[in-house]
């Protein structure tokens, strides 16, 4: 009956001596934040990508399709025709679906924004499984050539722009100056493909798309009982199919299905989960000694106050008690800054992320975050004074009054020393990592990325195709970048179709003409469109040939400048000058793009990655 009032009094009591001696509480608390925030940043990734629960059902069947080239690159996307033969001809799936992501200006809610969206088919939703919020998804009827011009909301617009309003079904926007009537709002999960958060029909006929267009993603659900291998096997089946009927296009094109629910086994992923909570924990068991170090401190100069207390009777559980109280007194501060710290670490982790994360990761905190920044403060807490606590508990009466009056501080010094020893161990440990770690930073730093990115600021503007047919696009980008070059402190402008390090690449196929390419005509690379100042501007050097100039136009025969990894597969080398390539495209001949210039390699998809072969 009195065991529960004298634990409160002594929580009283703990919290009113630390008050009194604010610079020992605050560095506990900030040791302990620090270090249970690094465990919960890493562990917030863990979380989302390890134990979090997919937020698609059964995503055990979903698998993730691409065209792969047995060429160069590991994957490509799917054109419209090639994605038209699989869901026709594949048995292995109970729906397909395909998407592909682009920008769309939308007005009629507000000033005009850019909004990243995407065009799909209506099997998409099917596929993905989730049931929109409010609403519903456009139909096949509105998937068709001449359908309803329709647009469903994803969770995050419908909110930041809507204010959530349910009263948004119906109402009309204007998406590249095109009238699109809202009908659903799909919830913060379906974000598929590239973060979409408006979606619209493809409503393409599969027959008039060009097959070499290559710019969209595939996601498929398997029939229960089939199995990925089963699929692939399928999908290789009709990729040969292809290849014999559409050898211009095909001819060197496989297909790739892969589960979206292997992901997490990866070894380069647990790896490197692996290596962070192990980082995590040794900052943990460093900041636990010093923690306790500073306890075992503040013991010896409380031997005074514990010594009267056991001579006037308190029992060595009632001693080690309130050394245990206040551990976990600290403990509670500790944990809530611990979370804060974390969820801005977890921030900047994701940040550094180059190409983003999957749709389906969910880093918000829930209750497992909670629950392990909980479980390891407790841990912690109990760590740090299990020292002083266990060693209190064992003595009694006169032999506490003796030891702390009358000077056994050997033992105390001891252990101190012990705690400072294993400190020096694990920090030496953790200097080596960071130093190893430190030094891949520093040889990153060093790569020569192609161009000069200091100084560099760059800007998104895309234009509605209705609005802006090619030549009046051009020409307001011409404008546009003439402006802006006579403002104060601009030295150089330059526009392009991707931005170096921070736009997704996707190969395209290639010819050549005659035999200029080494093993076969058929090569693959990166396409980009830029302005005849872009070079320039952005410091990449011309190696052979000339440059872009004004003189370059619709009137003039199409030209191309080609990177050093272009050149080195033209025979002889060096004499990329003057070759002609040319995009291959269903149906009809395309145009030879004559190679005036090279450029240099360019690492435009990610620093630690060889510079991609760019036309």
């Amino acid at each position: 009956m009195t065991a529960i009032p004298r634990g409160v009094g002594d929580v009283g009591y703990v919290v009113r001596a630390l008050a009194r001696h604010p610079a020992f509480a605050g560095a506990v608390i900030a040791t302990l934040g620090v270090a249970i925030g690094a465990n919960v940043a890493v562990f917030a990734i863990v979380n989302a990508l390890v134990f979090r629960p997919f937020p698609y059902p059964r995503v055990d069947r979903l698998v993730s399709v691409f065209s792969t080239p047995r060429i160069a690159v590991e994957r490509l996307g799917v054109s419209l025709p090639d994605y038209a033969d699989w869901r026709d001809r594949a048995r292995s799936f109970d729906a397909i679906g395909l998407g592909g992501g682009r920008s769309f200006v939308m007005s009629g809610a507000g000033p005009a924004d850019v909004v990243d969206g995407a065009r799909s088919t209506a099997s998409l939703f099917r596929v993905i499984g989730l049931a929109p919020l409010i609403g519903r998804v456009f139909t096949e009827d509105e998937d068709r050539p001449g359908g309803a011009p329709v647009v469903v909301l994803g969770q995050t617009l419908w909110e930041r722009t809507f204010a959530g309003d349910p009263g948004v079904l119906g109402r009309v926007l204007r998406l590249d100056g095109r009238d699109c009537m809202v009908i659903g709002v799909m919830p913060r999960d379906f974000a598929f493909p590239d973060h979409a958060q408006l979606w619209v029909p493809m409503a393409a006929d599969p027959t008039r798309e060009d097959r070499a267009a290559r710019g969209y993603s595939v996601m498929a659900r398997l029939r229960p009982g089939v199995t990925v291998d089963a699929a692939g096997a399928e999908l290789h089946r009709i990729a040969a199919e292809q290849a014999r009927d559409h050898p211009a296009t095909n001819g060197d094109v496989d297909v790739l299905a892969t589960s979206l629910a292997g992901v997490r086994g990866s070894r380069g992923i647990v790896f490197a989960l692996s290596v962070a909570l192990g980082a995590g924990g040794f900052v943990l068991l460093i900041a636990c000694a010093n923690v306790a170090n500073l306890l075992l401190a503040r013991t010896a100069s409380r031997a005074r106050e514990l010594a009267i207390r056991a001579a006037l009777g308190a029992t060595r559980w009632q001693v080690a008690r309130l050394l245990l109280i206040e551990g976990l007194v600290l403990m509670l501060p500790g944990a809530a800054l611990g979370l804060l710290v974390g969820q801005a670490g977890r921030d900047a982790l994701i940040a550094m992320v180059p190409s983003g994360v999957p749709t389906w990761m969910r880093f918000d905190t829930d209750w497992r975050v909670l629950v392990f920044t909980l479980s390891l403060s407790v841990v912690a807490a109990a760590a740090t004074t299990l020292s002083t606590g266990v060693r209190a508990a064992r003595r009694r009466g006169a032999d506490v009054l003796k030891e702390w009056g009358g000077g056994s501080q050997v033992h105390s010094a001891r252990v101190r020393s012990v705690l400072v020893v294993s400190q020096v161990a694990l920090t030496f440990i953790l200097l080596v990592c960071a130093g190893l770690m430190l030094r891949t930073f520093f040889n990153a730093t060093r790569l020569d990325a192609g161009f000069r990115p200091a100084g560099l600021l760059t800007l998104r503007l895309p234009l509605p195709a209705a609005t802006y047919p090619p030549e009046r696009r051009a020409a307001f980008y011409d404008t546009l970048a003439a402006k802006v070059a006579s403002l104060p402190g601009i030295v150089g402008v330059g526009v392009a179709s991707a931005m170096p390090l921070a736009d997704e690449v996707r190969g395209v196929e290639y010819d050549a003409e005659g035999e200029g390419v080494a093993g076969s005509t058929r090569q693959l690379g990166a396409r980009s469109v830029v302005s005849e100042t872009y070079f320039r501007t952005l410091g990449v050097p011309i190696v052979a040939g000339r440059a872009f100039d004004r003189a370059d136009g619709a009137a003039t025969p199409e030209v191309t400048i080609v990177s050093q990894a272009i050149a080195e597969r033209l025979r002889p080398r060096g004499e990329a000058v003057g070759k002609r390539l040319r995009f291959p495209v269903a149906g009809s001949e395309a145009p030879w793009l004559t190679v005036v210039g090279v450029a240099g390699d360019i690492r435009s998809w990610r620093i630690e990655s060889s510079a991609l072969p760019t036309i």
